[in-house]
């Protein structure tokens, strides 16, 4: 199985590879002996180590063909929690990742990232977002944005964020995102599960700014109706582009849709504010 740290290993991987040309130009110089500028372009690879050498190793590809890799003392390495390693650190059985440079005797690794004992190319990474739905012993359903259901199952690797610290935490109606693994026998493994409740919305206008003060904004809604609402830590400004991140970027005039909640005695609290941030008015 995967290790809890797959996924934040998977990013820093995907990071690690697209910064890596720019730091092989930095660290060798243009023409080595047998490095020519035509034959100095990296290439990204992935394999599983079947043999280790004297500063070289070969991989298997996913293709089948194998392939000997050289090392030197420019090589960097990569464990799988995100530190620093050493050609010591490989393993036959290991997936590696990392980038090459073909020269006249063979790929030379530049870098060398190791994946997580476990690692198999040819599971899915799956993401989801939704409800909670049901809880079990060890595995929870949630109903997707797409309408799907689906059961994760949760093991003592499973991280949880949010307003949740376990399993036990979560609670059915919960909004939930989840990051799994889709195993071998299609069913999902949970590796992060951020959840929270799921927020009481008491009401819903849509309608034009025509006041902003320092911790509040009025608008006049499609109803006629004018409402005045509180802008907390809680609340989420959302907009095409991020254009709109607080209360600091709306503008008199603008288009929003504001969801809330009722504090009594007439008090709003904002809790996500959608604005339309080309429609506001000079």
């Amino acid at each position: 199985m995967f290790k809890k740290l797959l996924f934040p290993f998977t990013l820093a991987l995907v990071a690690a590879l697209a910064l890596a040309g720019v730091a092989y130009a930095a660290a060798r110089p243009a023409n080595t002996p047998d490095e020519s500028s035509a034959a100095q372009k990296l290439r990204a690879g992935l394999g599983q180590i079947t043999a280790l050498g004297d500063s070289q190793f070969t991989v298997q590809l996913k293709n089948g063909g194998e392939k000997v890799i050289r090392v030197d003392a420019d090589t960097r390495y990569v464990k799988a929690d995100g530190s620093a390693g050493s050609f010591a650190d490989l393993q036959v059985d290991l997936w590696a990742a990392g980038r090459v440079v073909s020269t006249a005797v063979g790929p030379l690794a530049h870098l060398v990232i190791l994946m997580p004992a476990g690692f198999d190319p040819a599971r899915k990474d799956v993401t989801a977002r939704g409800a909670v739905t049901a809880i079990g012993a060890d595995s929870f359903t949630l109903h997707t944005l797409r309408g799907e259901d689906l059961t994760f199952a949760v093991d003592g690797n499973t991280q949880f964020f949010g307003q949740v610290h376990s399993l036990a935490d979560l609670q059915p109606a919960m909004l939930a995102a989840v990051a799994a693994q889709q195993l071998g026998d299609g069913s999902y493994l949970a590796v992060r599960v951020t959840a929270r409740a799921k927020p009481q919305v008491d009401v819903k206008a849509a309608g034009r700014v025509t006041a902003i003060d320092a911790a509040s904004f009025t608008i006049r809604a499609r109803d006629g109706n004018t409402y005045t609402f509180q802008v907390t830590s809680e609340t989420r400004f959302r907009s095409r582009g991020g254009v709109v991140k607080g209360l600091r970027d709306l503008r008199l005039g603008m288009g929003v849709g504001v969801a809330a909640r009722d504090l009594g005695d007439g008090q709003l609290q904002a809790l996500v504010v959608i604005a339309r941030a080309r429609k506001a008015i000079p």
